[in-house]
């Protein structure tokens, strides 16, 4: 961030740090009375600054990339309810001011557009996107959110049934039925992308190779061996799953989706 002083006069003095692309400015209000602390390790410490004012101007956050929004957020709550705050000077190589600082905590609504964020910006890493603040979004965008918030954490939900179809072949014709003998197990399903694809902020997200795995008991199992019996190779036969427990999901990378 680059730091340029603002105003200059005989009672106080500001400088003001932004940068290009950030979300937010700092400005210092001091008085030039400033007292300098006993050296440290051989350097000079931070001035001390009694009657210093730090103000964060908040920028719109909306278009703004959620990853640097969420930087912002994430250092303003290291500074509730105190905390310390350093500018550094990069081209001098020395601190160019340290001071203790006090902030009121987030309130319910700031909290959850800070879990929003955080949220946005770790699918943005996991998924490879350009994230940007919405100004508004849907409920459609929430089960998005939730939903590849799941697949890159590994993270479970709760499905009431599974179904899929199991095509016979002359290599299956003898496993199948002693795979699925016992009634249940713990199956897992393995799929080239989530479907439907999640859509977020008005995109269409392609999550790439991922699994499902669930502890599960067969729904009719003696119908399903069955009809599994009777089918000609090459055809497919339904079958239904009931989940014990919650779903877990799980990205693949192509080499273990190939497997």
């Amino acid at each position: 961030m680059e730091l340029r002083p603002t105003r200059a006069g005989t009672e106080e003095a500001e400088f003001v740090c932004s940068g290009d692309h950030l979300p937010f400015e700092i400005a210092v209000v001091f008085s030039p009375n400033m007292v300098l602390a006993k050296p440290r390790d051989g350097k000079d410490d931070a001035a001390v600054l009694p009657t210093s004012t730090i103000t964060f101007h908040h920028f719109k956050f909306e278009g703004e990339d959620v990853k640097q929004v969420k930087k912002f957020l994430d250092a303003m709550i290291l500074l509730q309810p105190a905390g310390e705050i350093e500018i550094f000077d990069l081209k001098e190589e020395k601190t160019f001011l340290a001071a203790k600082v006090e902030t009121k905590k987030d309130n319910k609504a700031q909290l959850a557009f800070h879990r929003f964020v955080s949220d946005l910006a770790q699918i943005s890493d996991r998924f490879k996107l350009n994230l940007r603040t919405p100004v508004n979004f849907s409920e459609e965008d929430l089960e998005s959110i939730f939903i590849l918030k799941m697949y890159s954490q590994g993270g479970t939900l709760p499905v009431e049934n599974i179904s899929a179809t199991i095509v016979k072949s002359d290599s299956n014709r003898d496993l199948v039925p002693q795979a699925l003998a016992s009634g249940g197990g713990r199956f897992r399903f393995v799929h080239p992308r989530h479907n439907p694809m999640p859509k977020l902020l008005g995109r269409v997200i392609n999550t790439g190779p991922c699994a499902m795995e669930v502890e599960a008991k067969i729904a009719d199992l003696s119908t399903v061996l069955r009809e599994f019996q009777k089918a000609a190779i090459g055809e497919g036969v339904s079958i239904s799953f009931k989940p014990q427990g919650p779903v877990r999901l799980s990205l693949l990378s192509a080499e273990e989706f190939e497997q």
